[in-house]
């Protein structure tokens, strides 16, 4: 049975360092539109959505979860069960919407060694001493269960915001569940290819990245 694997982007136009963010254009188009036009052109990903706790402007035909009025912003752990119970996925794949230049066969190949090797949680940012990735590439594929598991057994309010922070800082996890770090061959750590500041842009244009 072929797997389905539900791409699942975390969303608000709040950001306290860069309000809006989603809506600043590079290229001519914002930046979430690059997140999901690069998101769109994965092999492996059946379903894109974007989860936000409250609605927001979206390119035509995307498909938005709204978390609701009675889900706490900052709760992004409940966002993704509750959007993962409409889609009913295997896997779900965790793209931020401040990666706009995301690249969609590292997305594949991170969810082929997630189905694979029959992963609970498979990334490229498991290791925070073996960043080896750009910043901005960073792509997690979590199993419906485990993203379960997180829901009932995570309490804490930066755990639950962060949504997948405990499963890289308690090695419990590592333990108990099948956990897989993907690194890469060349440490390209040093490059910052997301948008946290109105200069990162700049830098983006600069380097081509789109």
């Amino acid at each position: 049975m072929t797997p389905r694997i539900l791409a699942i982007i975390q969303a608000r136009a709040t950001s306290t360092r860069f309000p809006n963010k989603i809506y600043e254009e590079i290229d001519g188009a914002p930046i979430l539109f690059h997140v999901l036009n690069k998101v769109s052109l994965s092999s492996y990903v059946s379903t894109a959505v974007v989860a936000a706790p409250t609605d927001l402007e979206a390119p035509p035909n995307t498909q938005v979860f709204v978390a609701g009025p009675y889900v706490d912003e900052m709760d992004v752990l409940t966002r993704f069960v509750r959007c993962m119970a409409r889609y009913d996925p295997n896997y779900v794949v965790r793209i931020t919407s401040d990666c706009p230049a995301i690249d969609p066969f590292l997305i594949d190949y991170v969810v082929m060694e997630a189905v694979l090797r029959k992963a609970d949680y498979c990334s490229n940012v498991y290791d925070p001493q073996h960043y080896t990735f750009p910043d901005g590439q960073d792509v997690e594929v979590i199993s419906s269960m485990m993203m379960q598991y997180l829901s009932n057994m995570v309490k804490s309010k930066y755990g639950r915001e962060h949504v997948t922070i405990d499963i890289r800082n308690n090695p419990i996890y590592s333990m108990n569940f099948n956990v897989i770090s993907i690194e890469n061959d060349v440490n390209y750590g040093h490059i910052k290819c997301s948008v946290d500041r109105p200069e990162d842009i700049t830098e983006i244009e600069k380097l081509q990245l789109i």
